[in-house]
């Protein structure tokens, strides 16, 4: 993907505008429509937004549960990146959506060759990662 400025001030602003284009060749677009479930990827939401859900059987009935919805310039999927498990959710685009993906071997391969950006891309993922934890956390504290 070329360098897009609308992409990276949305998206990737956390680093510098140099920095930022050693990361658009391994990115590429996709988009959704609403109601369309993405299967599982990382990817930045550059335009609409996206719910997390997870499907709950109580009582023999299953319900999704609405856990996040993820907007303009926030990311979902981190674990595609670091593993092959199986996603505990589901995402689902709310509206119309336009996201920026990486797959574990474009991630692979960006962190062998920008590893000083690839320093800072993680950091910024574990600091989002470390605030939803906290997030959860308080919620399901406020349960209890």
């Amino acid at each position: 993907m070329d360098f897009c400025q609308d992409t990276y001030s949305t998206c990737f602003s956390f680093l510098s505008e140099d920095t930022a284009k050693n990361i658009f060749n391994y990115l590429e677009t996709r988009t959704f429509e609403s109601g369309e479930k993405l299967s599982p990827l990382f990817c930045f939401v550059v335009s609409g937004a996206l719910d997390v859900r997870r499907e709950v059987k109580t009582g023999g009935i299953s319900r999704a549960h609405a856990l996040a919805r993820i907007g303009v310039g926030s990311f979902v999927g981190e674990g595609v990146l670091l593993d092959k498990s199986e996603s505990f959710c589901t995402i689902v685009a709310v509206e119309a959506t336009s996201v920026v993906t990486m797959s574990k071997k474009q991630f692979e391969d960006f962190l062998f060759e920008y590893p000083s950006t690839g320093c800072l891309f993680l950091k910024k993922l574990l600091t989002n990662v470390h605030q939803r934890l906290g997030n959860s956390s308080a919620r399901l504290a406020h349960v209890l």
